[in-house]
């Protein structure tokens, strides 16, 4: 059921372990959708039409983990404050790259718990931060696409995972 949703191949994982750490996902009692993104899932090819909105809720907050999936928090380096630092994902778990054709679109939780990077956060996201960004990403990708700029539209598929992780 879960094994033609998602087309993953996980080529992060080829990376040296410094690269990333595996996390899982938060438990989320009851979860809900707030937004579906239906053009988005057109776009990628994601066909939810045998899930009921239960299942979907389950599996976009990491409830449930789709096969295929690889679940690590992507770490970084940079400078923070003055001095290099090791930095990473806080509140991000990528499941793995979807593939479709020739292009690639990252598939992430994001606010479903700590990871090593949280720096002692919960790694947890709000509903109403999430939803200002979800907001504020569909206008700049309506702008952004009249200037022929398509790079925007993986800020919107994040946007999709993060609004189905709160309840």
């Amino acid at each position: 059921m879960l094994n033609n949703i998602f087309h993953f191949e996980n080529t992060y994982m080829n990376l040296p372990s410094e690269f990333h750490s595996y996390v899982k996902p938060k438990k989320v009692i009851s979860p809900k959708l707030a937004i579906f993104n239906d053009d988005l899932c057109k776009e990628l090819d994601f066909d939810f039409s045998s899930l009921s909105p239960e299942d979907i809720s389950h599996l976009l907050c990491g409830n449930t983990i789709p096969d295929g999936s690889s679940l690590i928090a992507q770490a970084y380096a940079g400078h923070q404050f003055g001095h290099f630092t090791m930095l990473g994902d806080g509140r991000a778990i990528l499941l793995g790259e979807h593939v479709l054709g020739d292009k690639r679109f990252d598939i992430q939780f994001k606010g479903s718990g700590p990871t090593p990077y949280s720096r002692s956060g919960d790694g947890l996201a709000a509903i109403g931060p999430m939803m200002r960004e979800y907001i504020i990403s569909e206008a700049l990708v309506c702008w952004m696409l009249r200037l022929i700029i398509p790079f925007l539209k993986l800020f919107l598929l994040i946007q999709l995972i993060v609004l189905s992780v709160n309840s």
